[in-house]
């Protein structure tokens, strides 16, 4: 906050495009009482205690403002709280007759008022908030909003339609040399034998064709393959030079599968494994009658190319490592990059860009590696971009899936039971997401971990008393390729899985499909959602500044989204008439 009377909120979540400042800016805006044309944002750079101070600050699943929306409210309403004692205090008043509105302090007793701007200039307010001030702390609360649901416009606009705004592919450094990859045959499995570059050395612009090798370990969970990076001074050169560099690759052979072949392991995984329990309700083995109906689904691989194409650009410079790029998991950069380059994470600075759109893909860090290294080597600032063939064949897809669903009802004709089973490749960064299993509301630590973004989705909110939730993970898939998220974590595949086979069991039954999906979601026990604070703790944080108020956007969970099913249906006339020739 500033004495001219502007506020600057610092945004670490990454934007892609939601206007993720936008939205964290209102909470804090809300509670601060601030003037909204005043209000402005940025995103700093972060360093090796980004992630100390801030938490992870990760951005995916579309947990930003779920996750955050806390915390920022109650450190933002305690703020409040600092700015009206000085203020009271300036003008000579009682705290109690005070409020704060549009960036003054207002004495409702002697109607004086004294603005934010005037408090800071004659005021040091120097305070670290802790959990303690904040457990007492009194919110704005919902009726009172002036600034949260109000048709506001977002504040990254007018940069982005002038031009002004900086993304990761916009980076430039003085002297900077380009880099296009030479790419291998496959995803994994493949090595540099030879590099012949005698016909590009006689090509405008060339440098050099540098071979990327990385050891074993660097590769265990998807992070990187080997490359050959082709060096010139512009990317136009750079690509056609890269197309005059041979290289000769060996192939392990166990590489070379076909998607057939995944599929076909990912059946037999199902029919033959025990796979590993997830989410249970009940007892879906001990329900006394026979499987109604049971159905296999098949997605297959999903890789994005948003419409900005990837591409970092590193400096190496004065023993440090200045990285300008779009990062979906910013604050952890400075620690994977040290172990790719050796540097300690204190001499690792990451600025981040705006991203053309990620969707999941931006947490992928090859990109960034290979200019890091690139730049270390050649002592210049190196910028990389992925062209449109690289986004794919570097890709980190949504893993495919099988899945097989069944289900028993009683005599009655009422669902009891609905088993879960899905085989695929796990998303892996080392502890992140992997989670207790889940057993009536309660972790099961006895259990192995179970990846939760490879699973999403089945843990559903339907009222069946006896659930069980099997995971297989598939280390054929994970071994040719690294899985990531794709728009979304688990849900694109376990829902549409899961739909279906509602659907179909609505079309067995002869019940219309909404009304089957209704009958199901009242939010009786578990499906209220009233225990779930409890659930998921291990493996999210600290990479998720969770809270209590996170975990309260659960309760009544399934009612929530009968009442979303009834707008929804009611929205698009569902029952109704057709038009004449529809």
């Amino acid at each position: 906050m500033e004495s001219n009377g502007r506020t600057k909120i610092h945004i670490f979540k990454s934007e892609i495009g939601q206007h993720v400042g936008t939205a964290l800016s209102q909470i804090v805006a809300e509670q601060l009482c601030l003037d909204w044309s005043h209000v402005s944002i940025d995103y700093p750079e972060m360093d090796h205690s980004t992630f100390a101070t801030y938490g992870g600050q990760l951005t995916g699943g579309s947990y930003s403002v779920h996750e955050m929306y806390g915390k920022l409210s109650k450190q933002a309403a305690f703020a409040r709280q600092l700015l009206i004692e000085a203020g009271a205090d300036l003008m000579g008043s009682e705290f109690e007759d005070c409020i704060a509105e549009r960036g003054y302090v207002k004495d409702t007793l002697y109607e004086t008022e004294i603005s934010y701007s005037e408090i800071l200039s004659e005021t040091v307010l120097e305070y670290t908030i802790t959990e303690a001030d904040l457990s007492d702390t009194k919110e704005i609360q919902r009726t009172d909003f002036k600034i949260i649901g109000q048709p506001i416009k977002a504040l990254d606009i007018p940069e982005k339609v002038n031009g002004a705004a900086r993304f990761g592919i916009d980076a430039y450094l003085p002297n900077m040399v380009y880099a296009k990859l030479v790419l291998p045959p496959t995803r994994f499995g493949s090595t540099i034998a030879a590099i012949d570059q005698d016909k590009a050395m006689t090509m405008p612009g060339f440098m050099a064709a540098v071979p990327m090798s990385f050891p074993t370990e660097a590769k265990s969970q998807g992070f990187i393959t080997d490359v050959v990076a082709v060096l010139a001074d512009s990317f136009p050169n750079a690509m056609r030079a890269a197309n005059a560099v041979n290289v000769t690759w060996e192939t392990d052979p166990d590489f070379r599968v076909s998607t057939n072949d995944l599929f076909q392991n990912a059946e037999a995984q199902i029919a033959h494994e025990d796979g590993t329990d997830f989410f249970i309700t009940g007892a879906f083995g001990d329900v006394d009658t026979g499987v109604e109906l049971e159905s296999s689904y098949k997605t297959s691989f999903i890789a994005h190319s948003p419409m900005e194409p990837a591409s970092a650009l590193s400096h190496f410079t004065d023993g440090r490592l200045h990285i300008y790029a779009g990062c979906q998991g910013g604050s952890l950069l400075p620690f994977i990059i040290s172990q790719f380059t050796g540097l300690t994470p204190d001499k690792v600075l990451f600025y981040p860009h705006l991203i053309g759109g990620g969707f999941g893909k931006r947490f992928a860090v090859e990109p960034i590696v290979i200019s890091a290294l690139l730049s270390m080597n050649v002592q210049n600032p190196v910028k990389i971009i992925f062209t449109r063939e690289d986004e794919f064949l570097l890709s980190h897809p949504r893993s495919l899936s099988v899945q097989k669903l069944s289900a028993k009802s009683n005599a009655a004709g009422e669902l009891v039971g609905l088993k879960h089973e899905i085989s695929c490749g796990w998303i892996s960064f080392d502890d992140f997401g992997l989670v207790n299993p889940v057993q009536n509301g309660s972790p099961r630590t006895d259990l192995p971990d179970i990846q939760l973004f490879s699973a999403t989705g089945s843990d559903n909110w339907y009222d069946i008393p006896n659930k069980h939730v099997k995971m297989h993970r598939n280390k054929m898939i994970e071994a040719v390729t690294g899985n990531g998220a794709v728009r979304s974590v688990a849900n694109n595949y376990t829902i549409f899985a899961l739909e279906s086979f509602i659907d179909e069991l609505a079309a067995l039954k002869n019940i219309d499909p909404v009304d089957l999906r209704l009958s199901l979601l009242k939010g009786k026990d578990l499906n209220s959602g009233k225990n779930a604070s409890s659930l998921f703790q291990k493996g999210l944080t600290p990479y998720f500044n969770v809270s209590k108020d996170a975990y309260e956007s659960s309760v009544d969970g399934g009612r929530r989204l009968a009442n979303v099913l009834r707008t929804a249906t009611g929205l698009a006339n569902y029952g109704g008439l057709l038009a004449d020739g529809v």
